[in-house]
């Protein structure tokens, strides 16, 4: 079908009710509609993500975007288009004349430079504005120096003239030495009359600068408009290699992301006892004994089913808390007995968001941190053994590293297991995505658990038991009063 709507972007108030907002220009898929919620006091945006915060239905005119969740007041809901650059599908002649695929591919040129010519408008309008701003600044700087400039010299001038009238009442009843000294004072009078005669003629020179500026400034904003001109035909160009691109494009082969096999599951997960539940050997559970209390067991064979892990110790192997954490159970509420440094405080927070290499526009930064994860990564050394469809990059301390281009991978690991212990790296945008844990994990002396990543760890002062780490002795005091949950410990080393 023709597109012959023009685009132009909608903006939209929340209202704290309002889920429901329409679009009336073309799209071709429903995943290129851009949603941005704009905080109203600062211009901060978020962009939300298509299914988990927002729907789209599209049709030959237009469509509607529905929100998740209706924001309020406070926002702004910018609805965009971001058509794809590409051509996915190619044309067959054994098929015959594939005209609605020509057309599908015309009306993507079409939205393509529909969204090239809104920039240029921008980029324009952002221009002009720029420069208006400059010359009304300048005219009004002008204006005020010229204004205080005259009222200086009318005061003067005033003063000037009540010092003569007081020199003419003192000629009248002076003395020859009262006209000597008047003489003295008309000198020095007229030396201030010359003063100001100068000041006048600085004021003129003064005025002549500003002209010479206002010049100077029409001069760039006429330097601002050809460079906008050349901007629109660099655009007509680009329309034009986009025509001849239409010819050229080639099938892209599709990516498939393959799913998270069970194998993953099975390593990370910590499952809940079921009797109608069959174990395998060297699965862990956590049930509840006799006593209401709560513990690990690790299972010794295949086909385990029905079996009490309290009880029978030829089915299962208790896997004890209390007895290597003195004063201390794994599920036990951790108090914090002191304030977090900065750097612990932001570790916690942060967990499973992205640390930027330089803070900019509200997100965190870490240069440090940065450097040390891009060093580490790239002494690792990479195991495909360890979760099928992922390259995961293993630092001899234990740092374990993925491009971020498995991110979806590893995002569906932590779905299904709670924890995904490594650090993700994205060079392309400077950033490094931290680890994330719903479980505490930590060494039962010298009995290992999954993961053996540093970060996050519980101190009594002394020694440190790591999230998905390593220790070699656990020695809280009873009641706990003095462990912390901390993301680094100052004895080890970043990341």
């Amino acid at each position: 079908m023709a597109n012959e709507v023009d685009y132009n972007p909608c903006q939209y108030k929340g209202n704290g009710l309002t889920r429901d907002f329409s679009f009336d220009w073309k799209v071709l898929n429903n995943n290129e509609i851009v949603v941005e919620l704009e905080l109203v006091s600062t211009g901060h945006i978020t962009k939300l993500n298509i299914g988990s915060d927002y729907n789209v239905e599209i049709n030959e005119v237009g469509g509607n975007v529905t929100l998740t969740t209706a924001p309020s007041s406070d926002y702004y809901v910018n609805i965009s288009r971001d058509t794809s650059q590409y051509q996915s599908k190619g044309y067959s002649t054994s098929t015959g004349f594939q005209g609605s695929e020509i057309e599908k591919s015309f009306d993507q040129v079409s939205c393509n430079l529909q969204e090239m010519e809104y920039e240029i408008k921008v980029f324009e309008k952002s221009i002009q504005d720029s420069t208006d701003n400059k010359i009304e600044n300048l005219d009004k700087n002008l204006h005020n120096d010229f204004e205080q400039l005259t009222k200086n010299t009318k005061q003067e001038l005033t003063d000037f003239k009540s010092e003569m009238n007081s020199s003419f009442e003192k000629l009248e009843n002076s003395t020859n030495q009262d006209i000597q000294n008047f003489k003295q004072e008309i000198n020095s009078t007229i030396g201030e009359v010359n003063k100001a005669a100068n000041k006048i003629n600085q004021l003129d020179e003064n005025i002549k600068q500003a002209q010479e500026c206002a010049q100077s400034a029409s001069q760039s904003a006429t330097k601002a408009q050809e460079s906008a001109l050349s901007a629109q035909e660099s655009a007509t160009k680009a329309r034009q290699s986009a025509n001849q691109a239409i010819k050229e494009l080639s099938n892209k082969a599709d990516i498939d992301f393959s799913n998270i096999t069970e194998t993953a599951k099975d390593l990370f997960a910590i499952k809940s006892y079921s009797l109608d539940y069959t174990f395998k050997k060297d699965d862990k559970i956590i049930y509840t004994k006799e006593d209401e209390t709560l513990s690990l067991a690790r299972s010794l064979k295949n086909d385990n089913q029905g079996h009490n892990p309290e009880t029978e110790t030829s089915w299962w192997e208790d896997l004890p808390l209390g007895s290597n954490f003195p004063g201390s159970n794994l599920f036990d509420l951790i108090q914090k007995d002191h304030i977090l440094s900065f750097e612990e405080k932001e570790g916690l927070e942060r967990l499973g968001e992205f640390v930027y290499k330089e803070p900019q526009d509200g997100r965190y930064g870490y240069s440090d941190f940065y450097q040390k994860c891009i060093e580490e990564y790239s002494e690792a050394v990479e195991n495909q053994d360890e979760i099928e469809g992922i390259t995961i990059k293993i630092h001899s301390n234990g740092h374990k590293f993925y491009d971020i281009k498995d991110k979806e991978k590893v995002d569906k690991i932590y779905q299904d297991t709670g924890v995904a212990w490594y650090y993700g790296i994205d060079t392309a945008k400077e950033r490094i995505l931290l680890p994330r844990n719903d479980w505490y994990n930590a060494r039962l002396k010298n009995i290992p658990v999954f993961g053996n990543g540093k970060p996050l760890g519980v101190t009594n002062g002394t020694t440190n038991a790591y999230a998905c780490g390593t220790i070699d002795q656990w020695a809280s005091t009873a009641g706990r009063s003095n462990a912390v949950l901390g993301f680094n410990s100052t004895s080890e080393t970043l990341p």
